[in-house]
């Protein structure tokens, strides 16, 4: 006996040890392959032999573990970063016996007992699984290679299972890769986060995207509308595929996700039109993706924990080595069949510039020369609509003092966690608290509590920033916001205020607006701003802070082929796809709440070609056009999305007529947040020599009550109708009536004039004038009495 050590293996080579392991496999394989035929021959004696050399084998299956444990410790290459050439041999339906150092280092003989994923010698501590890196994707195969007649039995074999553990994946791998379909039925943020890189034909469904009622050709139309064109003829072909295969996060036998248990029923339907039947049960992975990343990481760790000592006879190595002469070179021992290798433009209005998310979904490939803008270039535009929010009514209390405490009933309730299973969900609204509390003037710092009293009031935020819900969601490593610095801030802020609303005393913000200032240089000093451009950051900062989606990769660009399928879709229906593109990139509590969207369409004035680009908000600029009659804010929207004439170098450049020819531009508002933020456009550059901003002073009728629906782009048909139902609502139902319950005023000029806010409170309105605060005197049946109103907050009502 002697010890097959790691410095005995290392004295061998890394190269020698690789050959060895191959031939071991191979002989291993061969062997069972002889034994099966043996059975069919006469003479017992040539079918003793080979037991005895079986049972030869078997008894040394530890040295087969402890060289493939060694190779994958001495390598110490990263399965995800090189999983292309390790196996390219098997890929291309080589022979591994003569490309032997294109190891395969998690593979098990045929026919061996390979240790329980979930089980490992008691001295042996494996470390707690680190999702690999995600693979590059290798190009895939549209095209399913048919299994030969021999291989269509081990198929039936591994269809009469429901669940398959991961050797077996690995050896269907290895015999029928591009006969197999791979379905990862994950969110499409865990696909692009990590996944099996291995098989040809893999295909990403979210379960999102699934509904019960639904049959394969619905997946094709429905949940794979967003994807490539080649993941589509993927999934149409799975008839022609010999075995498909689901996997989903983490599901076992013993515990199998509803999700995919009715997706399963959807594939293993028998009354589908033929050409979607498939050909075997689909089969699923037990413990899916998790299991799969325990696998590969215990592949290339078990090694590190412990040294093994293990033992061996040289008879039996001897005997193994004789084997292998005589019959390694014989034929290959593997047998597979080869794998198949495998415009929209946005023109913001001058006063239309999105900074939030990732903007337009797609422009131009050249942008029309823009002129100077005639408004206020610290306005923005903002994005995306939210799922539905409650806001029961608050009942009004009955005040009779400006004292803020006479605001706040006496049996204020706690705080407590919501019920409602939802990461953006806050305590019920109903059991608000309610913060009136003034914000000192830190020096010419009233456009920014003005927004902020406003913000405060927006009670769907306060009650879940007021809880600590939302650390779980801070997104510590993003590349944009603060990686949660202003949201904590602003939370402290919060609930300062809130502590100095029973104190009948004002706040000051000092911290907040220090930390404002390091984190945006252009609020670092103690002038004047823009109370606008301030919501926008705030809005912004928190946004990215709380992304759900952040620093995942921008999705690629659509196909010219989808853009012009998009081009002809309703608008609403248009609208709602490329929304749903949006939110994997783009999600936080401030998209829940605050999120619309927007669509600019171009019309080549000559051939009538259209190209339209769908642009979030979370803050809707509206003009404030000059009428002779008296303004209401319906003109203001009225004006938002009329259609205007771009001629000369603003014209589009359109690609049928390839040239730049009058262009008709149409905004039309596609989708409507929860909480909709007015911003009136009363800045403009003056003409003359000398550019200043002025003001326009025009009273507006401002309703307390206003209903959005004329705006709100209609279905056509009946059929636009059912698809849209295919879809996630998300909050896009409704009368679309708003109330009032936030104003922020603006007197005097832009770089000299004062902000206050007047806020709706428990039924009331309450002004706040820095750290001064009473009960409003103003608002009455309109919001506007001085041409003073600024920025609006609406809430849905229903």
């Amino acid at each position: 006996m002697r010890l097959a050590s790691e410095s005995s293996m290392e004295s061998v080579g890394l190269e020698n040890m690789k050959e060895a392991f191959c031939d071991f496999t191979a002989a291993k394989q061969l062997l069972d392959h002889h034994l099966k035929e043996s059975q069919l021959q006469v003479n017992e004696a040539y079918r003793e032999d080979f037991r005895q050399l079986d049972k030869i084998i078997n008894e040394n299956l530890w040295y087969y573990k402890s060289v493939k444990d060694f190779i994958a410790k001495s390598a110490r290459l990263s399965f995800q970063s090189n999983i292309e050439s390790r196996f390219n041999s098997l890929l291309n339906g080589g022979n591994p016996i003569i490309e032997k150092s294109k190891l395969i280092e998690n593979m098990t003989p045929s026919g061996s007992s390979p240790l329980p994923l979930q089980t490992t010698p008691s001295n042996i501590a494996i470390p707690t699984p680190v999702r690999p890196t995600a693979i590059p994707d290798r190009p895939r195969s549209i095209s399913p290679s048919p299994a030969n007649d021999p291989d269509k039995k081990l198929l039936d074999l591994y269809s009469m299972n429901t669940f398959i553990d991961v050797d077996t994946l690995m050896d269907i791998y290895h015999k029928f890769d591009s006969s197999v379909l791979l379905i990862d039925y994950r969110l499409s943020s865990s696909f692009k986060s990590d996944h099996i890189s291995l098989f040809a034909n893999i295909i990403n469904i979210d379960p999102l995207s699934v509904k019960p009622q639904y049959i394969i050709q619905d997946v094709i139309d429905h949940s794979l509308l967003l994807s490539t064109f080649k993941e589509k003829e993927t999934f149409t072909n799975i008839a022609k595929y010999e075995l498909v295969i689901v996997i989903d996060q983490s599901s076992i036998h013993a515990k199998l996700a509803q999700d995919l248990l009715r997706f399963i029923a959807i594939l293993d339907e028998k009354n589908h039109d033929p050409k979607y039947r498939l050909k075997r049960k689909p089969i699923i992975l037990d413990g899916g993706f998790d299991e799969w990343v325990y696998f590969m990481n215990n592949q290339a760790t078990r090694n590190h924990t412990t040294q093994q000592t293990l033992t061996q006879s040289p008879m039996a190595m001897n005997n193994i080595t004789n084997f292998q002469q005589n019959y390694i070179h014989t034929k290959p021992f593997l047998s597979r069949s080869p794998s198949p290798t495998g415009l929209f433009t946005a023109f913001p209005r001058s006063h239309q510039t999105s900074r939030f998310g990732n903007g337009p979904s797609k422009q131009h490939l050249s942008q029309p020369k823009m002129l100077m803008p005639i408004s206020s270039p610290l306005t923005r535009t903002r994005s995306p609509s939210p799922s539905p929010v409650f806001r029961p009514a608050v009942k009004v209390a009955s005040l009779t003092s400006s004292s803020p405490a006479q605001l706040i009933p006496n049996n204020t309730p706690v705080l407590q966690v919501s019920s409602v299973n939802t990461p953006f969900r806050s305590a019920s609204p109903n059991k608000s608290p309610i913060l009136v509390s003034g914000l000192y003037n830190l020096g010419n710092s009233c456009y920014m509590s003005a927004s902020l009293q406003c913000m405060m009031g927006t009670k769907e935020l306060t009650n879940y920033l007021l809880q600590d819900i939302y650390l779980k969601f801070v997104a510590k490593d993003s590349k944009l916001g603060s990686r949660g610095k202003l949201t904590k801030e602003y939370q402290s802020l919060a609930k300062t205020m809130l502590a100095n609303t029973f104190k009948h005393a004002p706040t000051n913000p000092k911290n907040f607006k220090k930390v404002v200032g390091t984190i945006n240089s252009a609020f670092d000093n103690c002038y004047q701003q823009d109370s606008a451009e301030f919501l926008h950051f705030i809005l912004d900062t928190i946004h990215e802070d709380l992304n759900w989606s952040a620093n995942k990769e921008s999705l690629p660009a659509i196909t010219d082929e989808d853009e012009a399928n998009r081009e002809i879709l309703p608008m609403r229906l248009a609208s709602t796809i490329e929304w749903e593109r949006y939110l994997k990139t783009d999600y936080s509590t401030i998209i829940e709440i605050f999120a619309g969207q927007y669509a600019s369409r171009l019309e080549c004035g000559n051939c009538h070609k259209t190209s339209t680009t769908y642009i979030p908000f979370n803050m809707l600029s509206v003009p404030v056009p000059s009428l002779k009659r008296e303004l209401n804010l319906y003109d203001c929207i009225d004006s938002f999305v009329s259609s205007e004439i771009l001629t000369g170098d603003n014209a589009w450049k359109c690609p049928r007529c390839r040239e730049s020819l009058s262009t008709k531009k149409k905004l039309t508002i596609t989708r409507l947040p929860a909480v909709l933020i007015v911003h009136l456009e009363r800045f403009s550059l003056s003409s003359g020599p000398n550019l200043t901003f002025v003001k326009n002073t025009s009273r507006i009728n401002i309703p307390l009550k206003m209903s959005m629906k004329r705006y709100w782009p209609q279905v056509q048909d009946e059929q636009e109708r059912q698809q849209l139902k295919k879809l996630p609502p998300r909050g896009q139902e409704g009368e679309w009536e708003y109330s009032l319950y936030g104003i922020v005023r603006h007197y005097g000029t832009l770089d000299g004039g004062h902000y206050i806010s007047e806020v709706k409170k428990n039924g009331t309105w309450v002004k706040f004038d820095d750290d001064k605060v009473k009960v409003s005197d103003t608002m009455g049946k309109k919001g506007e009495s001085d041409g003073s109103a600024y920025i609006l907050f609406y809430e849905k009502i229903c």
